[in-house]
């Protein structure tokens, strides 16, 4: 059995309906092609230099765009904004989106498209959004800001 299909019978719940089937679509996927769909930035140098200890806030959000029998594509949007502090203008904005087109072996539904752009396609574009917003910062001539690796959900308080 691959290490994908392991990491995911250990999570799996057993009480779940169609969880075998999302796990036999999650094993079927590839991922055929990542591209920067769109991206702006903005910045004010001399505001960010005034900046001693910046609020950097990154924002991400997922969906399907389009789903056919044996793919789909979906976009991942990203924001950066960099301020002085919260409810102050921000000097450095940046917003970009990236695109896969994801192929399956078998059909595709639009439940498990869905379900694995709200959850594993953060995990397939977050390494280029970490270098984009590396290399694009840089570009600034600013010092380049690194994301973190993965940010954990925190438990919900029930």
């Amino acid at each position: 059995m691959s290490t994908k299909k392991k990491a995911l019978s250990r999570g799996a719940s057993k009480s779940q309906p169609g969880e075998k089937a999302y796990e036999s679509f999650v094993g079927s996927v590839d991922v055929l092609a990542i591209w920067l769909k769109s991206c702006s930035s903005e910045i004010s140098r001399a505001a960010f230099f005034e900046i001693e200890n910046g609020l950097n806030v990154f924002k991400q959000s997922y969906r399907v765009l389009e789903v056919l029998q044996d793919h789909f594509e979906a976009e991942g949007k990203f924001e950066l904004t960099i301020a002085a502090s919260e409810g102050t203008d921000s000097v450095v904005k940046l917003q970009f989106s990236f695109v896969a087109d994801i192929h399956s072996d078998q059909e595709i539904s639009k439940d498990h498209a869905d379900r694995f752009a709200h959850s594993e396609l953060r995990l397939v574009l977050m390494p280029f959004a970490r270098q984009f917003v590396s290399t694009i910062t840089s570009q600034m001539a600013i010092p380049p800001v690194l994301l973190p690796l993965l940010k954990r959900k925190q438990p919900s308080s029930k």
